[in-house]
């Protein structure tokens, strides 16, 4: 609370307004004090309420220009916020009570309360008054949040639906410029191949970015869920290594592969963990300059570390931090294709290493480049794979 209490005393009473100021001039325990302006009738108290604020007023139900109730009412109309303890007479306490229940915080009768009591009423009222401020602003802001949840929940369902709509014809589309770059329709002459494979690159494009936001809908959604399970991941890094291995010596890229022959087993989804080395190798491919290294080992912890890392220009170091956001774009060159990705990928490897009960991390590589590094359980510690919650 502030160190004083800005109060407004309304009584045209001059013994009544004399007890009061003697009373309010007392300490006010940790408020520290009340700074009190007078008025003798309601038309001095509205005009002081228009040139100044005040924490709470005291109103004498019966003045000179004004009485009862209506007196209330035109003080709230002027100043709804400032809370107010009504005043009256032997006599009228059933007009204080109904005083109360059309907005005042208390009310008090002249002649039985003492000089601690007035000062307690002021220092409740205002107490009362600023909590149920903070009570609707609260109120409010929750509003807020859940307006802002449910309209992005409608975008989500509106993207992931069109996403599905999508898919289908890519799938055709993609389909049918196979069928032409393996000649189905005929040879090609060099220009007819040109177009045709920068058509499909593009649509390959596409369509990973359909995968990849479909994906993170569904674990928003709450519906990815992942199945762990022993398994020996050696093989997978060998297949992930070979295929994207093909996929880089068209671009003069080597694939090289950094791990034992034999490794312990982890504990994981496959599917999960043949996903995210995908999305880490396709991004790697897309920035390399002439290597890529997919690696693994073994740690004392019990633990696997698995990586992957690149030769390209790297990331700005203040980038990283935000590297895993949605959407979210390192500064770096586009590939040789002119395609930059959305910012999806890496943010759908993160949630599923940590579905697995792992965690993902990127740093500087040695030299230049960049270098993607996460950690899975190893086989027979208890899982700690989770079910993605919002």
């Amino acid at each position: 609370m502030d160190a004083s209490i800005r109060l407004l005393l309304v009584d045209d009473d001059p013994e009544d307004a004399l007890f009061a100021r003697r009373a309010l001039a007392e300490p006010a325990g940790p408020a520290g004090g009340f700074d009190v302006s007078e008025a003798a009738s309601l038309a001095g108290a509205l005009a002081l309420l228009a040139r100044e604020p005040f924490d709470i007023v005291y109103l004498d139900l019966s003045l000179p220009d004004a009485r009862g109730l209506a007196t209330l009412k035109a003080l709230r109309d002027a100043a709804p916020a400032t809370p107010v303890v009504v005043v009256t007479g032997h006599g009228d306490e059933r007009l204080g009570a109904e005083a109360v229940r059309r907005g005042a915080q208390d009310y008090l009768v002249k002649g039985s309360v003492s000089p601690a009591d007035l000062r307690r009423a002021a220092l409740y009222a205002v107490t009362r008054a600023r909590l149920s401020c903070q009570a609707l602003a609260i109120e409010r802001l929750g509003a807020e949040v859940e307006e802002r949840r449910r309209q992005a929940d409608l975008k989500d369902r509106f993207f992931a639906t069109a996403a599905h709509e999508v898919r289908s014809p890519v799938t055709v589309v993609r389909a049918a410029l196979q069928m032409l770059q393996e000649g189905g329709a005929g040879e090609l002459n060099a220009e007819q191949r040109f177009m045709v494979d920068m058509g499909l690159r593009n649509v390959l494009n596409l369509a990973r970015q359909l995968d990849d936001f479909l994906e993170l809908s569904r674990l928003d959604a709450g519906a990815a869920k992942a199945d762990p399970a022993d398994f020996d991941p050696a093989p997978a890094l060998s297949e992930a290594a070979h295929g994207f291995g093909l996929v880089g010596a068209r671009r003069g890229v080597t694939v090289e592969l950094a791990a034992p022959a034999s490794l312990p087993a982890a504990r994981a989804d496959p599917a999960m963990f043949r996903r995210i080395l995908a999305n880490l190798l396709d991004n790697a491919l897309r920035f390399a300059r002439s290597r890529v290294s997919v690696g693994a080992r073994p740690l004392a912890s019990g633990t696997l570390e698995f990586w992957v890392e690149d030769d390209g220009p790297g990331i700005p170091p203040e980038r990283l931090p935000n590297l895993f956001q949605r959407f979210s774009q390192a500064d770096r060159a586009a590939a040789d294709d002119g395609y930059r990705g959305t910012g999806l990928g890496l943010a759908l490897c993160k949630e599923m290493v940590e579905l697995n009960g792992g965690a993902l991390e990127a740093s500087a590589a040695s030299g230049s480049g960049t270098r993607f590094c996460f950690r899975l359980p190893g086989a027979g510690t208890a899982s700690a794979a989770r079910t993605r919650a919002l």
